[in-house]
């Protein structure tokens, strides 16, 4: 039998301040740019995808040292 591998606390907490910070950037980018409030949605997607990918790469070279 395999066992199965924990995710690590720290990957859950990168993914979830990736996220938040994501939500709060695509709020806030509309009330300075009015014209970007239609990209609202790809901004919190890409955004947290983008952050949580770089959470998690610094992450995991941080643990390896």
């Amino acid at each position: 039998m395999h066992r199965k591998k924990k995710i690590p606390a720290s990957f859950i907490i990168a993914f979830v301040i990736s996220f938040i910070v994501s939500f709060s950037i695509s709020r806030l980018i509309p009330k300075f740019v009015p014209a970007a409030a239609r990209w609202q949605g790809i901004i919190l997607f890409c955004g947290g995808l983008l952050l949580s990918f770089i959470a998690v790469a610094v992450i995991s070279l941080m643990k390896k040292k």
